[in-house]
């Protein structure tokens, strides 16, 4: 028992940080999987924020959340 009460907390912690970790769906995300969808979803909720501010169109303000395998998935949610 006490081995479970030490375990908890990290067992919580994960839990937590892989559900904060996948952004909600967005039209369109089911043309994507994996590390590209977690891009496009992301880069679809940035885009729709600009777009609300009024911001200019560029998605690559955004370029610490993504990388050369993801950048296209990530140009296409944004401008979604």
């Amino acid at each position: 028992m006490k081995t479970f009460r030490n375990l908890l907390p990290l067992l919580v912690t994960l839990l937590l940080s892989h559900c904060a970790s996948r952004p909600p769906h967005a039209p369109g995300d089911n043309n994507f999987s994996g590390d590209d969808e977690i891009a496009y979803r992301r880069a679809y909720y940035h885009g729709f924020e600009d777009g609300k501010r009024d911001r200019d169109d560029d998605f690559e303000r955004y370029h610490n959340e993504y990388d050369d395998r993801t950048e296209k998935a990530f140009e296409r949610g944004y401008h979604q």
